[in-house]
């Protein structure tokens, strides 16, 4: 669908190259398709915010570790390979616990939302995992966090990398679509293989345990947030192609 619409429009703005790639004509990129990373509003979420309304509400204590995913819960979110996971690290890693943060929206995901809390029952996860529901101000749930999770079997500009970016928070992310783009391996974050929960355990264990490398990826995330990834970028950016679109059209005019 992309490609039999892409002769409509003049520019094609892409928020990811993963994206972009959609977009070509005879396995080569479209000249008119370009990538215009999203951003975030730095502001909103700042690392001032607080987290402890919800491990009040949610009875985790200020010693445990929370690794959660953010989002809609759909089979190509990944949330079973997050729970696949913490199955395999709970029984080592007490301290340790696990946030779904959202509810299934469209046909078919409210039956994979019950499958998966079938499947955190069955596993005696009870009070370790915790599924929040839909949330209209993620914010403080994203703030609770100290691993942001996005399991993704392919995301093309997660907002949540941002949002969590911003906050301090350390990525553990798939290396799938544009996820790659925006979470620097070793840097910002982890990568892992999508569909692969053991990868997946084996980065959320690494930052589990070690609260420095936390911290340093944390605030190493929040710096690239502010270099690169912010609303007034990102703005700025995609009113220079509109620009040049406007003056590429009236010089075509004037000739």
């Amino acid at each position: 669908v992309d490609r039999a619409l892409s002769s409509l429009p003049s520019p094609i703005i892409a928020n990811s190259d993963a994206i972009r790639a959609r977009f070509h004509r005879g396995g080569r990129p479209m000249a008119k398709a370009v990538t215009i990373i999203n951003g975030v509003d730095a502001e909103r979420f700042h690392p001032g915010l607080s987290g402890n309304s919800v491990r009040e509400r949610y009875g985790i204590a200020p010693g445990c570790v929370i690794a959660g995913v953010v989002g809609r819960i759909s089979p190509v979110k990944g949330q079973r390979a997050f729970l696949e996971a913490a199955a395999a690290l709970l029984p080592r890693l007490p301290d340790l616990r696990f946030l779904i943060v959202g509810s299934g929206l469209f046909p078919g995901e409210k039956e994979h939302e019950a499958a998966l809390r079938a499947f955190a029952e069955e596993n005696d996860m009870a009070g370790r995992v915790i599924f929040t529901g839909y949330q209209t101000d993620v914010r403080p749930f994203m703030a609770a966090l100290d691993i942001c999770v996005v399991p993704s079997l392919e995301e093309g500009c997660g907002r949540a990398i941002f949002e969590a970016m911003a906050l301090e928070k350390p990525v553990v992310g798939t290396d799938s679509g544009g996820t790659p783009e925006i979470v620097a391996e070793g840097e910002t974050g982890a990568l892992v293989p999508p569909r692969d929960p053991r990868a997946l355990a084996e980065a959320i264990e690494r930052l589990a345990k070690d609260e420095s490398l936390r911290r340093e990826w944390g605030r190493a995330g929040r710096r690239r947030v502010e270099a690169h990834l912010t609303l007034e970028r990102n703005a700025r950016r995609t009113e220079a192609a509109y620009l040049r679109l406007l003056g590429e059209e009236e010089g075509a005019g004037d000739g």
